[in-house]
């Protein structure tokens, strides 16, 4: 039995066996970088965050997803990625303009913790336009922020 593992590990590991799991990650890849329910996209993304991290590509691939809720995440994952990745820090510093609430919140959260020289003027034009917006809950939120 034991040599039996050893010879099937060999295979994978030689490439000549597909990895458990790799069409369902696929698959899911796939919905959540081409379905066109919003909530297909949603759930193959918490799907695949079950799995481990996303890599900094696929962040790029979905940071201009038409859903604000996917973008969202993308700043969330994308955040500690952003440090070693200039083109992924630059990307997500440009969603600071994001017009839609929920990218905004969350990049008031992940803002001050990038290390891009740029940051700081970001999160200061962010947090003074969010201070004045039309949705109460944000306005609220950056009324609680430090400057």
């Amino acid at each position: 039995m034991r040599l039996h593992l050893l010879f099937l590990a060999s295979f994978l590991f030689a490439g000549l066996l597909p990895c458990p799991g790799a069409d369902s990650t696929q698959a899911l890849l796939r919905a959540l970088n081409s379905d066109s329910s919003e909530a297909k996209r949603l759930d193959a993304l918490r799907q695949l965050e079950k799995s481990g991290p996303l890599e900094a590509a696929q962040i790029l691939r979905s940071i201009t997803d038409t859903s604000p809720a996917i973008r969202a995440a993308m700043v969330r994952l994308g955040a500690p990625l952003s440090s070693g990745d200039p083109e992924l820090a630059l990307r997500l510093l440009a969603l600071s303009n994001d017009r839609a609430p929920q990218v905004q919140r969350q990049m008031l959260v992940v803002l001050p913790s990038f290390t891009h020289p740029d940051a700081r003027a970001a999160y200061r034009k962010l947090l003074e336009t969010t201070r004045r917006s039309a949705n109460p809950d944000l306005r609220a939120y950056a009324q609680g922020l430090p400057n």
